[in-house]
């Protein structure tokens, strides 16, 4: 028996199944063994070395390529620094975990001197009031991804900036309690907004804070347990040197939209995510493909405090390449200051003592001077009445409160007046009444017929603002239910009693009010203009100086203290906005087209761009620095367009060298009657005289014999305009200037071929097609396609691409033509009346002149262009100074430009003293030498 079973045991150990068992018994052994090591023997050990792991794969970012002036000089470039990024952490589960952590890094962030990123389109008011801070497609666009909501519903739609935050600060959003101020709860709105844009990338981080402190970076790495999937990244900060001269030209970049982003994956751009830096104006825009570079990646391993423990693998950036312009730095920053000091020059000759000014008055009141600071933004009415505001401001705040009292107490007695027997500051008050009713749907005048009888009375001033409201109580237009009213049921007494209520409540909260009634408190010396220049120091627009102290003890009368400022640039142009306080001047090597200066002024700072104080403040300057003067701006050309005129004349035979016609003043062959700008008149001129005298008789006639036929006395427009069309746009005036960077469309002139002939009625264009233009004739007929680009080469310096001349047309004249027009206009600066600022120096200048009339309330532009040597011409440009009062405010200083240019004195023969006449000592003539 034992025998049999040894063998029955022998012949199970030989089977496939106790072989199995033996391996699963060894193996459950092993583990057993492996877990009693784990747990008990060295539990303890490894829970404390024990440490997260996560694979996460990132980006690199390449360094952006810098931007260069013709010479080397860095004018847009990257500085090695710190930021500050947050991602979506494990260990933040809630709203109030992450709101509480987001918090203390904004604290954090503010308290070490470093500026938080803010990028949603809410802002408030000192007042506590909240509004959207873009443009109404950026507030739809945000709008849609707050309510998750490609279809927005009309409450949606409609929603104002007060709902937007509450929604986004209440349970179904964000959720932060009440212990947060308003101010406070904006800051982590941003914050938690940007954060989830990225809700679907979950490594992707957002950058909170850039070009941080040394004590940031120590916050936040000492206090790296409570900050949870907060990092200190390497980063680059886009640097622009001295960048109000090149603002315009460089523009600035900005963190990608999500429009923008779409845009590029449509274009099979995949390269780009929600958290780059982009090319948004200028330069920095039209080479974004240039100066990007590519990025690189790594994969890492971090812990769950988001440390990096590993770097698996790494593909480095590849930096962008470096573009070259082909703008001379020092001398765009000497026209710029130039430009800067000779507005201000006009400003001052313009500034008047007087309190008033009559229609036909070019004199500027020195009131006007003083409300500037107000109107202009310059300096902030909100602060006047903020907890910190200082007595100064207290007390100018305290006298708008007594004078918006008094106002509003005596414009209640003005109602029953018929507006045109009120004086202008009621008259403007009631409109404003009118036009806030009208604006918030109170008032639904948009029911009433076109030729409603009582709203013609009303626009001419003939009934009262009372008469008006009884009206539309009678027509049903009146929507009562925006008023707030107990009962929906009430009779017409009570409905009328009601909006007069409203009105004088409503009306001084209304937007502009505020305005408004300092300038009559001004006007009415309630208050002083030393009242409002010592706002300045208040609110640190300028720093307490010894002007400070005369002025405030009546040692120094508000009028000297604006002239001191303003002469010593203190207060500038662009701050006053006055007419002028604007410019731009554009030169051109004339062999290429390319530019060597382009300014547009003023400039703006691009270091600051995503401030958004700073941007809204650019946006609300009345001077508009965002706005490029020089490529942006259209104007009528004037005198300068006199030249094309006189090439049609000569090449359709209307006119040659021989002809000669008389100056009679008074144009008689059209009506109205024409006039010569010279009352005297010229005499009998042959064109070569009529370009150096800027005739306008000659040139009338000139576009008459264009326009008629066979040179009867009848005249088509259609034709003459044809023709001058024809020859303008050989010059290139008919199309953008071929820059690269955004400009205007041209318009050539499609009225009157008389007025036409010199340079009025619908003519447009910039500086830079006037440039384009008059470089063709400096170069006798190459129309070049302009260009701000010289080269671009990789990170090494290597030449990538050069720039070449860009030819769009050989333009073919007679040569007798191209003669002509060269001799007219070598006349013009060393002939005529002009050659004592712009003859007899070291450089032979040519050019035209241009005063281009704007209206009868505003002063005329005043233009030149040119191009010189004379003899062998190098460079071509064009100098516009809107509303300076025309051309003889702007030939000194063109001159000045051109010789600093070939390095030769300017020495202003007019001057006794030598004294270039740029300076803001100019004896600038109050009156025009001539009107062209």
């Amino acid at each position: 028996m034992f025998k049999n079973l040894l063998e029955d045991l022998l012949n199970y150990i030989k089977t496939r199944t106790f072989v199995l068992g033996v391996i699963c018994a060894v193996m459950i052994g092993i583990l057993v063994h492996r877990l009693f090591d784990l747990q008990i023997i060295n539990g303890e050990d490894y829970l404390n070395t024990f440490t997260y792991r996560i694979q996460k794969d990132t980006e690199i970012e390449s360094p952006r390529g810098t931007i260069y002036d013709v010479n080397g000089v860095p004018l847009a470039y990257n500085k090695l620094s710190y930021s500050i990024t947050l991602e979506d952490s494990t260990l933040l589960t809630d709203n109030q975990t992450k709101n509480t952590m987001i918090a203390k890094l904004v604290n954090f962030v503010e308290s070490t001197g470093n500026t938080l990123i803010y990028d949603i389109p809410l802002q408030m008011d000192e007042e506590g009031n909240m509004s959207f801070s873009a443009g109404e497609g950026t507030v739809l666009r945000f709008k849609k991804d707050v309510y998750s909501s490609e279809t927005l519903t009309d409450e949606q739609k409609n929603a104002t900036a007060e709902d937007v935050y509450q929604y986004m600060r209440g349970k179904k959003f964000f959720n932060l309690d009440e212990s947060y101020t308003d101010e406070e709860a904006l800051k982590i709105l941003s914050v938690r907004f940007d954060l989830w844009m990225k809700r679907y990338e979950k490594y992707l981080s957002v950058t909170v804070a850039n070009d941080v402190n040394d004590q940031l970076v120590a916050a936040v790495e000492e206090n790296a347990d409570v900050l949870p999937g907060v990092s200190v990244k390497q980063d680059y900060t886009r640097v622009y040197a001295d960048s109000k001269y090149f603002s315009n030209i460089t523009g600035y970049i900005g963190s990608i939209s999500e429009d923008e982003l779409a845009e590029y994956k449509e274009q099979g751009n995949d390269s780009y995510s929600l958290n780059d830096q982009i090319g948004k104006a200028g330069a920095e825009s039209y080479f974004e493909s240039k100066l990007k570079g590519t990025k690189g990646s790594q994969k890492l391993y971090v812990n769950s405090l988001g440390s990096v423990l590993e770097v698996a693998e790494k593909t480095d950036p590849v930096p962008g390449e470096d573009v070259y312009l082909s703008i001379d730095a020092e001398l765009q920053k000497t026209a710029y200051d130039k430009i800067e000091e000779r507005i201000a020059g006009i400003l001052l000759t313009y500034m008047s003592d007087k309190t008033t000014k009559t229609d036909s008055d070019v004199m500027i009141p020195i009131k006007e001077f003083y409300y500037a600071l107000i109107d202009n933004n310059v300096i902030s009415l909100d602060h006047l009445s903020a907890s910190d505001a200082d007595n100064q401001e207290k007390t100018f705040w305290n006298n708008y409160k007594n004078y918006e009292s008094d106002t509003s107490s005596s414009m209640e007695d003005k109602m029953g007046t018929a507006l045109k027997d009120l004086n202008d500051e009621y008259k403007s008050y009631l409109m404003m009444a009118y036009n806030m009713l009208k604006d918030r749907e109170i008032l639904n005048t948009g029911n009433l017929d076109d030729n409603d009888e009582t709203l013609s009375e009303w626009n001419a001033g003939n009934i009262s603002f009372n008469d008006l409201i009884e009206y539309a109580i009678t027509k049903d237009i009146v929507n009562i239910s925006s008023l707030n009213l107990s009962s929906d049921y009430l009779n017409t007494e009570e409905i009328y009693n009601a909006l007069l209520s409203y009105v004088k409540e409503e009306l001084p909260l209304y937007e502009g009010f505020e305005k408004k009634a300092i300038y009559y408190m001004l006007q009415n010396d309630y208050i002083s203009g030393a009242d409002i220049c010592l706002l300045l120091y208040s609110q640190n627009v300028l720093e307490k100086d010894d002007d400070y102290e005369k002025l405030l003890s009546g040692d120094m009368s508000a009028y000297n203290f604006m002239y001191t400022k303003i002469y010593n640039l203190e207060i500038t142009p662009d701050m006053l906005a006055l007419p002028p306080c604007s410019g731009s001047y554009v030169v051109t090597d004339v062999d290429t087209g390319k530019v060597k200066a382009l300014v547009s002024y003023p400039g703006y700072d691009a270091n600051q761009i995503n401030n958004v104080k700073y941007y809204s403040s650019l946006i609300n300057n009345e001077s508009s620095p965002l706005y490029n003067r020089a490529t942006q701006q259209t104007l009528a050309p004037g005198s300068t367009f006199k030249p094309i005129s006189a090439i049609a004349g000569l090449e359709e035979g209307v006119i040659d060298e021989d002809t000669w016609i008389t100056d009679n003043v008074t144009y008689t062959k059209v009506e109205p009657h024409a006039n010569c700008w010279d009352s005297s008149g010229h005499g009998t001129i042959n064109v070569e005289q009529a370009i150096e005298y800027s005739c306008n008789y000659f040139f009338y006639e000139v576009g008459y014999r264009l326009g008629s036929n066979n040179n009867t006395t009848e005249l088509s427009d259609s034709k003459g305009l044809t023709l001058l069309a024809k020859y303008a746009s050989m010059f290139g005036l008919d199309s953008v200037s071929g820059l690269e960077l955004p400009e205007t469309t041209p318009k050539i002139s499609d009225e009157s071929i008389v007025r036409s002939a010199i340079g009025q009625t619908t003519h447009n264009y910039t500086a830079a097609e006037l440039t384009r233009y008059v470089t063709a004739i400096a170069n006798t007929g190459n129309l070049y396609q302009l260009s701000i680009l010289d080269k671009i080469t990789d990170s090494e310096g290597n030449v990538l691409e050069e720039n070449q001349p860009k030819l769009t047309s050989k333009i073919e004249l007679k040569q007798s033509t191209w003669d002509i027009v060269h001799r007219g206009m070598y006349k013009v600066c060393n002939e005529s009346s002009y050659r004592s600022k712009m003859g007899n120096l070291e450089v032979t200048l040519a050019g035209k002149s241009g005063t281009a009339q704007v209206s009868e309330t505003l002063p005329n532009h005043g233009l030149f262009i040119g191009y010189a040597p004379y003899e062998k011409p190098e460079v071509a440009a064009t100098l516009i100074i809107p509303n300076g009062h025309g051309s003889s405010n702007v030939l000194d200083l063109y001159a000045d430009l051109m010789c600093y240019y070939f390095n030769v004195p300017y020495n202003n023969s007019s001057d006794e003293e030598g004294e270039s006449t740029t300076a803001r000592t100019a004896n600038i003539p109050a009156q025009d030498i001539r009107t062209d």
